[in-house]
C-alpha cells in the first residue's frame, strides 16, 4: 500500500509539471511567453524583443513574459512538450521542422520583409562568400566556418549543398554566429563562411555581412558570393502544442498589428528587418522537409543534440544493450 501511495504521488506530481502551464495563459502569476531566435546579438535584442511582448499584452490583455536562452537548442527545447518554457516563437526554419516534428509545435505566421503587396519579402537565399575563392568548386579541400549547428541557411542548406556536388571541405568549423564566422573567414582562419543574403529583390539588404559593416565597412568589397541557393521561406511564428486556440488567435492578431504601431514596427526591425506578418499553414516548410529526406536523415538527426530531447520527450526510457 505505501508503495502504491507512492507511485501515486509521483504520477500525480509528473502529470503537474507537465500541466503547470495550463489553460490560464495569459495570467500575472501564468505569464504568456514569447522567445524570438535572432542573429542580433541577444544583448542588443533584448529590449526589442520586450517592446514586442508589451504590445501584444497591450492589444490582447494577455499578460507576457520573455524567455532569452542563451543557446538554440534552448530556443526550440522551450516549446517542448514536458519542459514548456515558451508558448509563442520566431525560430528559424529547421528549428520549426524540430519543434513540429518532435514536439506538435504549429507554424501560423511568415514573417515578411519590405513593405507589403508587391514588394513584400518572403523568402531569403542561403549563400556561401569566400575572400579567395571564385567558385563553389575551388572550395573543395578547403574549410568552410558555418554560423550555427541549428541553422538553416548556415548550416542544413550548405550541407546539403556540398554533399549534393560531392565538394568534400578540409575542415568544419561551428562558429556560433554569422558575424563569428565571418569574423573567422576575414581573419583567415576559414577559406569561406555559410552566411544568408537577399534574393534578387533586395540586392544586398538581407545580408549577413551587414551584421559586420561596423567592425569591416569594407566587408562587400573583400568578400563575393561563391555560391546561393535558391529561394527559402522566411522565418516562421511558432506556438506550442497545447495551446488554447483563443489565446493563440489573439496573440496572431496582435502581431499582425504590431507594424501600425512606430515602437513595435521599429522593434521588428531592428531584430532582423522584419516588417510584417502573413497567416500559412506550414506546407511552406516542406521543401527543407525534402532535403532532409534526400539526406536520408530525421529532423532531429540533423539537430545536433537532437536525439537528446526526442529521449527527454518519450515517455520510456532509453534502452541499451540487447
Amino acid at each position: 500500500m505505501y508503495r502504491l501511495i507512492l507511485l501515486t504521488f509521483a504520477l500525480c506530481m509528473v502529470f503537474a509539471s507537465c500541466n503547470c502551464r495550463g489553460t490560464d495563459i495569459g495570467t500575472a502569476t501564468n505569464p504568456l511567453v514569447l522567445e524570438i531566435l535572432t542573429p542580433v546579438k541577444i544583448s542588443e535584442a533584448v529590449k526589442n524583443i520586450e517592446t514586442i511582448a508589451k504590445f501584444i499584452e497591450r492589444e490582447s490583455s494577455l499578460k507576457t513574459a520573455i524567455y532569452v536562452p542563451k543557446k538554440s537548442i534552448d530556443y526550440i527545447q522551450a516549446l517542448s512538450n514536458t519542459g514548456r518554457k515558451a508558448d509563442v516563437a520566431i525560430l528559424n526554419d529547421i528549428g520549426y521542422l524540430f519543434a513540429n516534428d518532435e514536439f506538435g509545435a504549429v507554424a501560423e505566421l511568415l514573417v515578411l520583409r519590405r513593405g507589403t503587396g508587391e514588394d513584400t519579402v518572403t523568402s531569403y537565399c542561403p549563400a556561401i562568400v569566400s575572400v579567395n575563392l571564385t567558385s563553389l568548386d575551388s572550395l573543395n579541400g578547403h574549410s568552410i566556418a558555418f554560423s550555427d549547428e541549428y541553422s538553416t541557411a548556415g548550416y542544413l542548406i550548405p550541407l546539403y549543398t556540398l554533399r549534393e556536388k560531392g565538394i568534400k571541405v578540409s575542415k568544419r568549423i561551428f562558429a556560433g554566429s554569422y558575424s563569428e564566422a565571418l569574423r573567422m573567414l576575414l581573419a583567415g582562419n576559414a577559406d569561406a563562411a555559410a552566411i544568408y543574403t537577399s534574393c534578387d529583390s533586395m540586392n544586398n539588404e538581407l545580408d549577413s555581412r551587414n551584421l559586420m559593416l561596423g567592425e569591416f565597412p569594407d566587408i562587400f568589397s573583400k568578400t563575393s558570393v561563391i555560391y546561393k541557393a535558391p529561394p527559402v521561406p522566411n522565418e516562421p511564428v511558432v506556438f506550442r502544442k497545447g495551446l488554447p486556440d483563443k489565446i493563440r488567435e489573439k496573440v496572431i492578431s496582435a502581431l499582425m498589428k504590431c507594424p501600425q504601431d512606430s515602437e513595435c514596427r521599429d522593434a521588428l526591425v531592428n531584430i532582423n528587418r522584419v516588417t510584417g506578418f502573413k497567416r500559412i499553414s506550414g506546407e511552406e516548410y516542406n521543401g527543407l522537409r525534402k532535403i532532409i529526406k534526400s539526406l536520408e536523415k530525421e529532423t532531429a538527426d540533423l539537430v545536433p543534440g537532437g536525439w537528446i530531447l526526442k529521449i527527454k520527450n518519450t515517455t520510456e526510457l532509453p534502452r541499451t544493450g540487447n
